[in-house]
């Protein structure tokens, strides 16, 4: 699972754990959302295919996208 946990260049903590399950329901749709997109891509374009606008030493292909997604 995702660390929550953010710390602002001036220090301050941020705690982004969702408490409530409303939240937790909100987070889990945005997850799957992003899971989804990364599987449409694949569905579209390959597993091996990659985003050919992103710069050279940040790409990854699909596959590797959804499994960061799904790791997430």
């Amino acid at each position: 699972m995702a660390n929550y946990i953010f710390t602002a260049p001036d220090g301050t903590v941020y705690d982004y754990e969702p408490k409530t399950i409303e939240a937790k329901l909100a987070r889990l749709v945005e997850e799957c959302g992003e899971v989804l997109a990364a599987v449409g891509k694949i569905q579209r374009f390959g597993l091996n295919s990659y985003n050919p606008e992103i710069p050279e030493d940040e790409r990854e292909t699909n596959l590797d996208w959804l499994l960061r997604e799904i790791q997430d």
